[in-house]
């Protein structure tokens, strides 16, 4: 039927839209982490940002949508 389709999708955008959140935040510390000189830290936080992309990436095409950045 219809709605277990509907439903898939449905929670696919919300997944979609959790991980596009926790990638604008995320980029936030990776700023932080750059202004305070720490390279440690930064290099932590990009890792998780190519994790979160990928992630992301990879729910957008599951879904058939295209992923702007802002």
């Amino acid at each position: 039927l219809n709605f277990d389709l509907d439903m898939k999708q449905a929670l696919l955008r919300f997944k979609l839209h959790k991980v596009m959140k926790m990638c604008e935040m995320n980029l936030n510390r990776v700023k932080k982490a750059s202004q305070d000189g720490d390279d440690a830290e930064m290099m932590r936080y990009m890792k998780i940002q190519q994790k979160l992309n990928e992630t992301r990436n990879e729910i957008a095409a599951r879904v058939g949508t295209v992923v702007l950045p802002k």
